[in-house]
């Protein structure tokens, strides 16, 4: 890989994903803790922003997406029940297929972010599309 910018994105959001992992986990026992909630709302929000960066727009989108879930568990709208505990940990599958892929390791799992955008979609009480639209 010849892009520094996109080498140091990866090397950045491989170190945000194993704290967002670490994270999800907690959340899972104290799904009202503010200070985890925050946490991984930061993580995603970092990811979002530095994909943009590199013009990586489908791996921002796709951030985006589980940032706007948190952001509403952040402000009392939706509480981190195992379910959207377990769609968090599975979007960590979804960021590491990206990965794999700008460093020329395979494709994207397509399928695998389809299935968790459609999850995100069922949480927010809309279609994907809607959502897509309205982002």
């Amino acid at each position: 890989m010849e892009n520094p910018a996109l080498e140091e994105f990866i090397e950045e959001t491989e170190e945000i994903l194993q704290d967002l992992e670490e994270g999800i986990l907690l959340l899972e026992n104290q799904p009202k803790k503010r200070s985890l909630i925050d946490r991984i709302f930061r993580g995603m929000h970092t990811i979002k922003g530095g994909a943009g960066m590199v013009m990586q727009p489908e791996l921002a989108d796709y951030a985006h997406h589980f940032e706007n879930l948190l952001d509403r568990a952040r402000t009392g709208e939706i509480v981190c029940t195992p379910e959207i505990a377990t769609l968090l940990l599975d979007s960590l599958d979804g960021f590491n297929s990206y990965l794999d892929n700008l460093r020329g390791a395979g494709e994207v799992n397509q399928e695998l972010i389809g299935r968790t955008l459609g999850k995100i979609a069922e949480f927010e009480g809309g279609t994907l599309a809607d959502q897509t639209g309205s982002s």
